[in-house]
């Protein structure tokens, strides 16, 4: 690279000769009110403000008054010699502050490579010639400086050809010529060599050497370390793995970050370094005796450095180790994905004018899911674009009535699914719905009435005791509920009117009662108590107190959250009999006990819909509690919300076009509303208290 020790010259012309200088009749205005600008370029041994590599700096000057640009070009001539070169800008420029923009590109005439910028501002005095000079004023645009392809472990005896580049601030690659870029090593020169232009590495010795890449000019630069091994003994051979992390094809995927090479019981693991394409390489520490031919070779990609996060591509082959040589190993295209398939996982009911984030993971072969980063899948419309959008990262948008197809695609492992989208339109506006909830407030569970709008919130329990688990009964009339409240008492279950008067209690047990839910017709009650040393459910007339009590469930588990059918005929309970939360139904008239949602996760707080067709229930199927809903008529479940909080506790209103729910998506627990299909919730008590067991009548 030659030394940044030229000056612009003009080929042996005056600059301002050459262009002829400047006349006070000139067409940009009169005399008294323009000056002449000339500026000076210092061409010396090509420091950072003009990049040894520049050949041309271009000047655009911004004339305030009018936004017009004057632009020059000026190269660097032939010399290679120190000089400082002078150009004046042919017009006379009006007096006042205006800007002047510095670009320097590595061919001439403003071609190739822009390597350095700069801007200043420049006052032009009346009558005068006002000099600047403007090398001070250019930075260079380099802003990182990569070492691409140096080997973790190399064989001395041999050679490798270094490989680096620059980019700038925008992570776009420099192509800057030959030699502009230095080789050095830092350390360790006494067991390699490198050359400084090419990059060429010599290995001498074995020891551990650094070496440096870097844009003096600039001040940037990156260093890595290698470490060189002695060829193998006499009967030995050595083994060296090779990755390419180009546009991270399906073999090494775009979000794989290292891969784990193992032979037998030696390993070594190869870390991607940044994203630009690049290879990496690694040599096993020790030889291996070629007697102990073929070898397996077993390759795993990883999402994180040195085999960290999730496997997610894989490979196995046999090879065979040469006496006295270094047997390098190419793998790259040898991984293959361990993704085997996607799933979509919703939702598929979205609404007009709604947007909504889609949901899907991948599988293995074992249908375990694989943990990828954000980006590694990508989504796409297939069909029905008039119907609705869908952004690279799921973000979905409803347009019109329709059904749009979309896909979900890991593009390297060539794997996908696809689902049809069903966008509606909007329900029509809700009606005002009667609400009731639970509120904490310092450590003080009270019973609160509402209305969907916000309006008429009112503490209906009021009392220094715990009151919690409340519903309505059907109309809305009255309200039953567990507390407290009368002391020398456990939790008892009490009845009252929706506005808190007549309250009277249906309990008296010296152990604790709660969950209570009311048959259709109001008549009875079923609950869950520990009166029999477990937690069990009862029925009770609520005609009076402790009327009519009698047993239904009888059982080790623990039996809770009851709810009653609407036409009365069956009750929906939680049981852990099976170690976790399963969802049964008890026949009130057979008195026989029936398995509804089973599995190994936790289902519980079952509700019926008001026409008695469909459960809602909370499940963790997918690691998280949200809510789902359960078809009696196709026995089929559907999942509703798709959020990192805890959705739970749902109910739907009279017209089961909406549901309420609590979930803690804000900081804290809130009751929230939501459309029947799991869409637009929106909260509505929004309060620093824990708000939850939400309720609304069965009828209108």
């Amino acid at each position: 690279m030659r030394r940044f020790a030229t000056v612009l010259a003009l080929v042996g012309l005056s600059v301002f000769a050459l262009l002829g200088g400047c006349s006070s009749d000139n067409k940009s205005g009169p005399p008294s009110l323009t000056g002449t600008l000339s500026v000076q370029i210092n061409w010396p041994s090509r420091s950072r403000y003009v990049p040894p590599y520049a050949n041309s700096v271009v000047l655009e000057l911004t004339i305030t008054q009018t936004n017009e640009v004057r632009a020059l070009t000026v190269n660097r001539g032939p010399s290679d010699d120190s000089h400082t070169g002078q150009v004046t800008f042919p017009d006379p420029v009006p007096a006042g502050s205006h800007l002047l923009a510095i670009k320097a590109y590595t061919g001439s005439d403003g071609t190739g490579e822009l390597v350095a910028t700069g801007t200043r501002v420049v006052n032009i005095s009346a009558k005068k010639t006002t000099t600047v000079n403007v090398s001070a004023d250019l930075n260079s645009v380099i802003d990182a400086v990569f070492i691409d392809n140096a080997p973790a472990t190399f064989q001395a005896g041999n050679q490798i050809t270094l490989v680096g580049h620059a980019e700038d601030a925008n992570g776009q690659t420099l192509m800057l010529p030959p030699g502009a870029l230095q080789w050095s090593i830092l350390s360790g020169g006494a067991f390699a060599s490198i050359n400084a232009v090419t990059g060429l590495f010599t290995a001498h010795s074995a020891g551990q050497v650094t070496v440096q890449l870097a844009e003096p000019d600039a001040g940037k630069s990156d260093t890595a370390d290698i470490t060189i091994v002695a060829p193998p003994p006499p009967g030995f051979g050595n083994v060296a793995v090779t990755v390419d992390w180009p546009g991270r094809s399906r073999y090494v995927p775009p979000y794989a970050n290292s891969v784990v090479a193992t032979i037998g019981t030696e390993t070594v693991t190869i870390n991607r370094s940044g994203d630009a394409p690049s290879q990496g390489n690694a040599i096993f520490p020790n030889p291996f005796p070629v007697s102990g031919n073929p070898y397996t070779l077993v390759l795993e990609a990883y999402t994180q450095t040195d085999g960290g996060g999730t496997k997610v591509a894989t490979a196995s082959m046999q090879i065979n180790v040469v006496d006295g040589e270094t047997l390098s190993l190419n793998v790259t295209g040898d991984l293959e994905s361990v993704i085997d398939h996607i799933v979509i996982e919703g939702p598929l009911n979205v609404q007009v004018n709604e947007s909504v984030q889609m949901i899907g993971h991948a599988e293995d072969s074992s249908n375990t899911i694989i943990l990828l980063p954000a980006g590694a899948m990508t989504w796409s419309l297939v069909s029905g674009g008039q119907f609705a959008s869908i952004t690279s990262d799921g973000q979905l948008q409803g347009l019109a009535p329709g059904v749009a197809r979309v896909r979900l695609e890991e593009p390297g492992a060539g794997v996908f699914a696809e689902a049809d989208i069903n966008i509606v339109n909007p329900p029509p506006p809700p009606p005002i719905y009667k609400i009731l909830f639970t509120r904490v407030e310092l450590e003080n569970p009270e019973i609160y009435t509402m209305t969907s709008d916000g309006d008429n919130r009112t503490n209906v329990s009021n009392s220094p005791g715990i009151d919690r688990t409340a519903e309505f009964d059907a109309t809305g009339a009255k309200i039953i509920y567990a507390s407290d409240r009368d002391e020398g008492t456990g939790t008892e279950i009490y009845i009252m009117n929706a506005d808190g008067t007549n309250r009277r209690r249906l309990t008296d047990s010296p152990d604790d009662d709660t969950d209570p839910s009311l048959s259709p017709d109001g008549s009875k009650y079923v609950f869950a108590s520990r009166r029999g040393a477990n937690w069990d459910l009862y029925i009770g007339d609520t005609a009076g107190l402790e009327q009519n009590i009698i047993q239904i469930t009888s059982d080790p588990a623990v039996e809770k959250n009851p709810n009653w059918s609407p036409n009365g005929n069956f009750i929906v309970f939680t049981s852990d009999v099976n170690g976790n939360d399963d969802l049964f139904v008890y026949d009130v008239n057979a008195q026989t006990i029936t398995p509804l949602i089973t599995g190994p996760f936790d289902d519980r707080d079952g509700r019926y819909s008001p026409d008695g067709t469909k459960i809602l229930f909370t499940s963790t199927r997918d690691g998280n509690a949200e809510i789902y809903v359960y078809d009696i008529n196709t026995m089929t479940t559907t999942r509703l919300t798709f959020n990192p909080a805890a959705d739970e506790k749902p109910v739907y209103t009279h017209d089961m076009q909406r549901i309420l729910f609590v979930s803690d998506r804000t900081g804290n627990r809130e009751v929230f509303i939501m459309n029947a299909n799991g869409t637009a919730a929106t909260n509505l008590t929004t309060n620093s208290s824990e708000d939850t067991d939400p309720h609304t009548p069965r009828l209108p």
